[in-house]
């Protein structure tokens, strides 16, 4: 409640970062033994150092730290291997994770950059709300209702036409067909009276900064280089500090969620990139297309699906479809 609270203080919509997605496009073949060798570094798994296998003699990248990664705090301090897989002597390189698996972490991180730049107002307001609160000798939920809520009024409906309006295009564009204004009309008010509480809140939370001694003392919130470096007050509110380390702890969840899906992502596109390689060195083995080897070895190898399976299916999972 104390975080849901501060953040309709600060103005601020949460983003959520995308649920981590595989390479589209590109057709997984089972990696069979005979012979087959591929061995793999995890890439940037939330350890604190990477994990190399004892059987794979693979340097730690030597290259500049990526300064995005680094405003993030949310990668280990050594940068990826430069060598993230060898398929029968054959390299995976960091130069082969696509552009857009790349720029997908990136995003994440970025998301994670984003956050740390209002985790301080967020905690500044929170302390603020509860001071104030307590001063009154009320509670925090009961004071952002009376001086936020209480105070927003709904939005007309010439407000609420008006927005349709101006925005119907982009709706029908996003929908792929035609919205009628009725359709939406509940949304859009939900939506113009949440923009409405948050400048009501915006402007609360200015009312209690003016009445209070804040003090402001960085310029920029970067994550802590050293343990030591989480003990850096980052501003003050009518005395009482506000540390690195609070921001840090706060984003925790947020920079575990950002680690595991840098990880899926950058794991997801090694093991498709190695089995495209064991695909493409068996068929020249074998003196065949890729396309011939994956319909031979795995399209002729599945089994029908019987009249009777699908009725069970149906049966087992009809309420879910």
């Amino acid at each position: 409640m104390k975080r849901t609270l501060t953040v309709v203080l600060i103005a601020l919509c949460a983003l959520t970062p995308a649920a981590a997605q595989t390479q589209g496009g590109r057709r997984p073949a089972p990696a069979r033994g005979a012979g087959r060798q591929a061995t793999r570094p995890a890439p940037a798994r939330p350890t604190p150092t990477p994990y190399v296998p004892h059987s794979t003699a693979i340097k730690l990248g030597s290259g500049a730290p990526d300064p995005v990664a680094q405003a993030c705090g949310c990668e280990s301090q050594q940068p990826l291997p430069d060598v993230l897989a060898v398929v029968n002597g054959v390299k995976i390189t960091r130069a082969d994770l696509s552009a857009a698996v790349q720029d997908r972490v990136r995003s994440y991180q970025q998301q994670v950059i984003d956050a740390r730049k209002r985790e301080l107002d967020v905690q500044i307001n929170s302390k603020l709300l509860e001071a104030e609160a307590k001063k009154r000798g009320t509670t925090a939920s009961k004071l952002l209702q009376t001086e936020v809520v209480a105070k927003t009024v709904a939005p007309t409906d010439a407000e609420v036409r008006a927005f349709y309006d101006q925005n119907k295009a982009r709706l029908e564009a996003g929908a792929g067909r035609a919205i009628a204004f009725e359709e939406v009309r509940g949304d859009v008010v939900e939506y113009l009276r949440y923009q409405k509480e948050q400048d009501a809140a915006q402007k609360f939370s200015e009312r209690l900064r003016a009445a209070s001694q804040v003090q402001v003392l960085a310029r920029e919130v970067t994550p802590p280089a050293t343990p030591a470096e989480r003990a850096r007050v980052l501003a003050t509110v009518n005395g009482e500090k506000i540390t690195s380390g609070d921001i840090e702890d706060a984003l925790r969840p947020l920079v575990y969620q950002t680690q595991e899906q840098a990880y899926m992502l950058r794991k997801n596109a090694i093991d498709t990139r190695i089995n495209d390689m064991l695909l493409e060195q068996e068929a020249q083995k074998r003196k065949v297309t890729t396309d011939a080897l994956f319909q031979s070895e795995v399209k002729a190898k599945v089994p029908v699906v019987t009249e009777a399976e699908a009725q069970r299916f149906y049966d087992e999972n009809k309420s879910r479809i």
